[in-house]
C-alpha cells in the first residue's frame, strides 16, 4: 500500500503565541507563517501526528 508523509521543518525560527505566528530567520530573508494554518494541515479524524520541538542555543564556556 502506498503511503503519504507530510513533514514541515522550520530552521532558526521563533514561535509567537500572542501573534499566532512562526517566524523563520534565514541568512538573507525572514519568513512569517500563521501557526494555526500550519497546524491545520495535520488536523483530521484519520490523522495522527508525532511532534518534536527542539531548541538550539550556544553554550558559554567556563572562563579560566
Amino acid at each position: 500500500m502506498a503511503t503519504k508523509k507530510l513533514n514541515i521543518s522550520y530552521k532558526n525560527a521563533q514561535i509567537d503565541l500572542v501573534e499566532g505566528t512562526i517566524t523563520e530567520f534565514k541568512k538573507d530573508s525572514v519568513n512569517v507563517f500563521r501557526l494555526m494554518d500550519e497546524l491545520a494541515q495535520f488536523v483530521g479524524d484519520d490523522k495522527f501526528v508525532d511532534i518534536t520541538i527542539s531548541e538550539t542555543s550556544e553554550k558559554t564556556p567556563i572562563e579560566e
